[in-house]
């Protein structure tokens, strides 16, 4: 017989049916080296609440599929601008803090730090910016037609052409937020 610890042996010290000792002796063997509690970190938590929250208003991942490639450069760029704004809030944040700029030497610390107290906010607004890419998405597309069009190229370069642009609007984006926090912030960037 295998020896409980002292709160098993407590607590079911007096009940004397074997099935239901084989039973918490089986579990206690499967549970050896595992909490009797498991909790969710927030990191794990934040997707489920993510699938619970896209399963509860539709969407699916062959939603996601079906979209195609308008609803991946729409989300992409969405993304990026999220991006750009989380950047500049946490350069503001981080200079208004610190009164150096993050680019000064040792001052990535603090822009990290920043970044990463706005992390939950960003995770959380992931569902918007998924909807917001669906309700997008038809005028992106409307966009790579008319690229098709007036340059005469296939619907892959006019993907392939509209990346760059993206990368450029999100590059436009981060400079121009990162100036704007340099500037109500006080600190200059260099």
């Amino acid at each position: 017989m295998i020896t409980h610890p002292k709160f098993l042996q407590k607590s079911f010290g007096s009940i004397s049916t074997s099935i239901l000792s084989q039973r918490i002796e089986q579990d206690f063997q499967n549970r050896i080296g595992q909490p009797l509690v498991v909790v969710e970190s927030a990191e794990a938590m934040i997707p489920n609440v993510f699938s619970r929250l896209s399963n509860a208003i539709g969407f699916a991942k062959r939603r996601f599929a079906k979209a195609g490639a308008a609803f991946g450069l729409t989300y992409i760029i969405i993304s990026n601008l999220n991006g750009s704004i989380s950047l500049s809030l946490a350069w503001y944040m981080a200079s208004k803090q610190t009164g150096l700029s993050p680019l000064a030497p040792g001052q990535w610390k603090a822009l990290l730090a920043a970044y990463a107290s706005l992390y939950m906010l960003i995770t959380l607004a992931r569902p918007l910016r998924v909807a917001l890419a669906f309700s997008l998405t038809k005028n992106t597309e409307e966009y790579l037609l008319q690229t098709e069009e007036r340059f005469g190229i296939s619907r892959a370069a006019a993907i392939v052409l509209n990346i760059p642009l993206g990368l450029i609007l999100w590059i436009g984006c981060a400079v121009t937020g990162v100036g704007l926090a340099s500037i109500l912030s006080g600190v200059p960037i260099w």
